[in-house]
C-alpha cells in the first residue's frame, strides 16, 4: 500500500515514524508547503513524543503542492497532517482523485464542510478515518468498556480534563507565528483540543439533551479555558480544556464514578489506571503498552484492505463530535445552557 503524507509537523512527522511500523505499507510520497520540512532534517517537537522518522526515505519523492503529489505519485491513500482549514479541501481532492484519507482532528472547521468531506467518502467509494486518537489509547477503552459494562454498578459522575501550553510547533521551520493561534486556522482551543474530550464522551455516552458551557479567553495572551457541564439525566458529566501559558507542560485525566468503585487516569500514571473499589485497597489495573497513535493508523489500513468504514471511528462521528464543540462554544457566549442535539 502506498502512502503519502501531506503537513511534516508534529503530527505529520508521529504518523510517518508509525506508518513505517506498518507491514506492508510504503511511504512513497511527502508533502509539505514549506520546502525546509521536506528535508527531515530535525524533528518538531511539541506535547507528545515520537520517534524521529528519516532513514529508508531517500526514494520518496518530494512535493510541496498536494494537487501534484496526488497526480503524480500514484498513490492508495494519504495522511493529512496540515492546518484545520485545509482538511476539508485537501481530503475532498484527494477522495474525488480515488485516493483514502486519513486526517488529523478535528475533521474541519465547520459542521458544513465536515458533511462534505463524508459525502465525498461516500460518493467515492474510498475510507475517510479522522484521527480522534482517544477511541483507540488503551487507558481510555478500558474505561469506556467499565462505564458500558456497569462491572462496578452504574456512572454516576465523570470528569474529563486536557490542559497544555500554547502551541508553539506551528510556525514554519524558518519561524514566525504558529497557526495554532490564528482561529480562522485552528478553531481555537475548543475545536484544536478540547474536542479530545467531547469525542470521548459522545463515544462512551451518547449525545446529551442539553450542556452548559463557560469559557474564559484572553485575546492578547493567548490563554483559554473552557468548562462544560454535559446535562445528562442520570450523571453529572463535565469537562476542562485549556490553553496556559506557553511554559505549561502537558496534562490530561479522567476521573469516573461508579456506585461501587471510583476509577482515576493520569498522564503522569504511565499505562495504568487507579480503581478506588467500595471495599479493599487501591488497585492498579495494568493496560497493554500500545500507542493510540499507531493503533488508529493500523485501523485505517485494515479499513482499506476490508473495504469498510471504521466502526470505531466512523467519519459521521467526527461531524457530530464539532457540532457538540461549536454548541459548547455558543453556550459559552451566550451564557445559557443550549440544546446538544442539533
Amino acid at each position: 500500500m502506498k502512502v503519502g503524507i501531506c503537513g511534516l509537523g508534529m503530527m505529520g512527522q508521529a504518523h510517518l515514524a508509525n506508518l513505517l511500523k506498518i507491514d506492508g505499507v510504503t511511504v512513497a510520497a511527502l508533502c509539505d508547503s514549506d520546502e525546509e520540512r521536506l528535508g527531515l532534517a530535525k524533528a518538531v517537537t511539541g506535547n507528545i513524543r515520537f520517534e524521529h522518522a528519516r532513514d529508508s526515505l531517500d526514494r520518496a519523492p518530494r512535493f510541496t503542492n498536494f494537487a501534484r503529489m496526488l497526480g503524480e505519485a500514484e498513490l492508495d491513500a494519504v495522511v493529512i497532517a496540515v492546518p484545520t482549514d485545509l482538511h476539508a479541501d485537501f481530503a475532498v481532492m484527494a477522495l474525488q482523485a480515488g485516493v483514502h484519507v486519513f486526517s488529523e482532528k478535528p475533521i474541519a472547521l465547520t459542521v458544513e464542510d465536515a458533511k462534505q468531506m463524508c459525502g465525498a467518502a461516500r460518493d467515492s467509494g474510498r475510507i475517510l478515518l479522522i484521527g480522534h486518537v482517544l477511541r483507540f489509547v488503551p487507558a481510555y477503552q478500558e474505561v469506556r468498556e467499565l462505564i458500558r459494562s456497569k462491572k462496578h454498578g452504574r456512572m454516576l459522575a465523570a470528569e474529563f480534563g486536557r490542559v497544555c501550553g500554547l502551541p508553539g510547533w506551528g510556525a514554519r521551520a524558518s519561524g514566525g507565528t504558529s497557526w495554532f493561534t490564528d482561529p480562522a486556522r485552528s478553531g481555537g482551543m475548543p475545536i484544536d483540543l478540547h474536542i479530545h474530550d467531547t469525542d470521548f464522551i459522545i463515544y462512551s455516552l451518547g449525545t446529551p439533551p442539553r450542556l452548559r458551557a463557560f469559557r474564559a479567553h484572553d485575546e492578547q495572551s493567548g490563554v483559554d479555558v473552557i468548562r462544560t457541564v454535559y446535562l445528562y439525566e442520570n450523571a453529572l458529566v463535565t469537562s476542562h480544556g485549556a490553553w496556559l501559558q506557553r511554559s505549561a507542560g502537558f496534562s490530561a485525566w479522567a476521573q469516573v464514578t461508579f456506585e461501587r468503585a471510583a476509577v482515576f487516569f493520569h498522564t503522569g500514571f504511565g499505562d495504568r489506571l487507579q480503581l478506588y473499589p467500595a471495599e479493599g485497597e487501591r488497585q492498579e489495573i495494568k493496560l497493554p503498552h500500545a500507542d493510540g497513535y499507531e493503533a488508529e493508523l493500523r485501523e485505517f489500513v485494515r479499513c482499506i484492505a476490508a473495504g469498510e468504514p471504521s466502526p470505531i471511528a466512523p467519519p459521521e462521528s467526527a461531524v457530530e463530535t464539532l457540532r457538540m464543540v461549536c454548541q459548547e462554544m455558543e453556550s459559552a457566549r451566550r451564557r445559557e445552557a443550549v440544546d446538544a442535539t442539533g
